[in-house]
């Protein structure tokens, strides 16, 4: 019975001790890695929206140079690679311009959605 004292008294409740370290051990590493996986899709969602408004002032900027007054005031937005053109122009010939000026500027990646509306 003594030897069963001093065994209980030297472990301390040490396997209880070690499995609720490790079981925080691990709560620590998974709450590390949802904070570094939040800082990554938001370092990523940064760099998409720069690159959505460095290529909507560049699309912005050609339609501006078109010799037809209506062209230039179309509008541009773009989100997540997508060039969408909106607003109201007097002709589908006009439309199409537009749209092959906003083409010229394209990677392969990106879409347009062309909604102007032809008179």
């Amino acid at each position: 019975m003594v030897e069963t004292l001093q065994r209980a008294m030297s472990t301390n409740g040490s396997p209880n001790a070690r499995q609720s370290k490790t079981e925080r051990h691990r709560k620590d590493h998974e709450a590390n890695e949802r904070l570094r996986t939040s800082d990554t899709t938001a370092s990523a969602n940064a760099r998409q929206w720069d690159r959505d408004r460095a290529i909507e002032t560049q699309v912005r900027a050609e339609l501006q140079k078109s010799s037809y007054h209506p062209v230039r005031q179309v509008s541009c937005d773009v989100c997540r690679s997508v060039i969408r053109l909106s607003g109201r122009v007097p002709s589908f010939y006009l439309k199409q311009v537009a749209q092959t000026i906003v083409r010229r500027l394209l990677e392969v990646s990106l879409a347009i959605e062309n909604h102007l509306e032809a008179d």
